[in-house]
């Protein structure tokens, strides 16, 4: 094989198994951005492309206890970035969402929306859950009065 050749197969290799670190490198420096928010690089201008995201969904039912029983990033769901969510009774119509969580027996469905930054692409889902009602047990009943009721 000729020099050429073999400068031409090396050359090759290099642009197809290494784009992102000639990418990077060709500014001669380490990209900076000021937050998850800066799409440009604060010394050359260099654009990055935020990657899609993924919304996963590991939700588990709950009952009542009195206190709302909103859904929790890294343990309800996970999501790269901050999410915010909502709730519906499940079937309510779409503008009756709240950012207030559901607290009463009922079915609900939440909504986990990520509006995208220059990092991660935005993205949104839905899942349903249920508060179930809570079973009474060990239930006193006093005697109130000591009285014969007659007709």
């Amino acid at each position: 094989m000729t020099k050429k050749k073999t400068f031409m197969s090396f050359a090759l290799a290099i642009c197809l198994f290494v784009p992102a670190m000639l990418m990077l490198s060709a500014c001669g420096h380490t990209h900076t951005f000021t937050d998850d928010n800066d799409f440009d690089c604060n010394t050359c201008g260099y654009v990055r492309t935020p990657e899609n995201n993924t919304l996963t969904f590991s939700v588990q039912n709950r009952t009542y206890n009195g206190s709302a029983q909103g859904l929790v990033s890294g343990t309800d769901f996970t999501i790269k970035g901050n999410a915010t969510v909502v709730y519906k009774a499940k079937d309510a119509l779409d503008n009756t969402y709240t950012e207030e969580a559901p607290k009463d027996a009922g079915t609900y469905t939440a909504k986990v929306t990520f509006g995208g930054n220059a990092l991660y692409k935005e993205i949104s889902g839905t899942q349903d859950f249920e508060i179930a009602q809570k079973q009474l047990s060990n239930i006193a009943v006093e005697k109130i009065f000591d009285e014969k009721l007659t007709a």
